[in-house]
């Protein structure tokens, strides 16, 4: 296909211009994409979607897949251009004026995507995403009352959405009703403690009420610099529209992505069979011979492992997921001094390489050096606080060393995940709430400790805490 980049940005904005006045006659053309720098299973999805909206240029449908295989694959503008397409030939189809209103919103044309999200409520008034993304556009511009309508009724239809949560107090506090905002935004770091965009809002709040004790805690560890813009988080919106685009992407991204979560929820064979499958469809991608290798050591195949590693490792040795297929490897043969410096290669490749760090702070463990191995999860929490394995360990370091009341916030943290590690967090979690004076939480929690220690197979813990039982 040819080069997109050609077609010139106000060439498209006018194509789009055009198709916002309605009929076919308007149609912008579809666009041409230059797909030389992708994976061959995105040039293969993208190729097949281009080819059937050419063929029934009059289809909505068409091209409005186009325009979802398209932004699954991130080329947001001419996805655009697809969905502006289909929604002239479909109009009462509510997907296509929503997913034009999300490239809009993220492009910044407030106006335009708050006119396509009041579209797609019009069709489908039980489309809770619209209503945040409708209140975030109106925020954009700075519509603040009608945003928190918006957010308002979304988080109506669900208290749990920390978008909502967040939206309606950041429209709260523009309103001039910081009192009101605060609830809100501190209601959206209780769903997501590491939601940076509520911690700075009620931090400028607080400032400005002259609490600036309480300000400094709630950035410690955060900068408001491109790093932390790096590493800021933004929590799922529940949008079933969205999660059908991402299904659509192929690409080794996205392929990886799936395949990490496989294998974090114990299915590694999957992982295993997805990379797999990678592999034979674009054998030139180095990370998925790596990612390979590292779920194979995981999975106790050292020798399939070494195989994959040596076969990454030829092509480029330095490459982050190579190091870390590295130090698994070494890890799995007790090679922990090794193993230890190849993760540290890996995380000092990037801002904050999580896995890569976290692997590196167990090897220290390994080795003896517990003090340093405590360092290494401050500086994955002090990037993100919301990450369990790094609360979970730091926490049952600091209560093993005879400091429980350091581990408390951490082991806190820790509780709110069902991870392998969570009956031995809420058993420690209960004696660091008895040193503390808190009884009836102890009680509570060494309750929590004995049960979960029974449902996953961890007796020890059990007993233990059955042991601080009150008759």
């Amino acid at each position: 296909m040819p080069d997109r980049r050609g077609q010139g940005k106000g060439a498209a904005l006018a194509a789009l211009a055009l198709a916002a006045c309605g009929g076919p006659a308007a149609l912008a053309p579809l666009p041409n994409i230059d797909t030389a720098k992708v994976s061959a299973a995105a040039r293969r999805s993208i190729a097949t979607a281009h080819d059937a909206a050419v063929a029934s240029p009059e289809n909505g449908g068409a091209s409005g897949r186009l325009g979802m295989v398209l932004f699954a694959y991130r080329y947001a503008e001419p996805a655009l251009v697809c969905f502006e397409r289909a929604r002239v030939l479909e109009p009462d189809n509510a997907g296509w004026h929503h997913y034009a209103g999300i490239v809009q919103l993220r492009l910044k044309q407030y106006p335009l995507a708050a006119e396509r999200f009041r579209r797609a409520l019009a069709l489908d008034p039980g489309n809770m995403a619209a209503h945040v993304l409708l209140g975030e556009a109106y925020h954009g511009e700075r519509e603040f009352e009608e945003a928190r309508a918006e957010f308002a009724a979304a988080l109506d239809a669900d208290p749990k959405s920390a978008r909502a949560a967040y939206g309606l107090g950041a429209a709260l506090a523009a309103l001039g009703k910081a009192g009101e905002a605060r609830a809100y935004l501190e209601r959206a770091l209780d769903l997501v403690p590491g939601y940076s965009r509520a911690r700075f809002a009620l931090a400028d709040i607080q400032r400005k009420a002259g609490d600036t004790a309480k300000a400094a805690a709630l950035l410690d560890g955060y900068n408001v610099g491109r790093a932390a813009a790096r590493r800021a988080i933004e929590p799922p919106l529940s949008d079933p529209l969205m999660t059908a685009v991402l299904a659509l992407n192929q690409g080794p991204r996205q392929r990886r992505a799936n395949a990490a979560a496989r294998a974090a929820a114990g299915r590694l064979d999957d992982a295993i069979r997805l990379l797999e499958q990678g592999t034979r469809e674009d054998p030139d991608q180095v990370v998925f011979r790596a990612d390979l290798a590292l779920f194979r050591a995981m999975a106790g195949d050292l020798d399939g492992a070494e195989a994959d590693y040596r076969r990454a490792a030829a092509v480029d040795p330095d490459l982050p997921p190579v190091l870390v297929a590295k130090g698994e490897i070494d890890a799995r043969h007790g090679r922990y001094a090794e193993a230890f410096a190849a993760f540290e290669d890996a995380a000092a490749q990037s801002d904050v390489n999580i896995p890569a760090l976290l692997r590196s702070a167990e090897m220290l463990v390994a080795l003896g050096r517990p003090a340093e191995a405590r360092a290494r999860w401050r500086t994955i929490l002090a990037a993100n606080p919301d990450v369990p394995p790094a609360n979970a360990r730091l926490g049952l370091s600091l209560a093993a060393s005879g400091r429980r009341a350091d581990a408390l916030p951490y082991l806190e943290m820790a509780s709110r995940s069902k991870s392998a590690d969570l009956p031995r967090v809420l058993y420690e979690l209960g004696l660091a709430y008895r040193e503390a004076g808190r009884t009836a939480e102890a009680q509570t929690h060494f309750r929590y400790a004995r049960l979960e220690g029974e449902i996953r197979g961890q007796p020890d813990v059990a007993r233990l805490a059955a042991a601080h039982l009150s008759p």
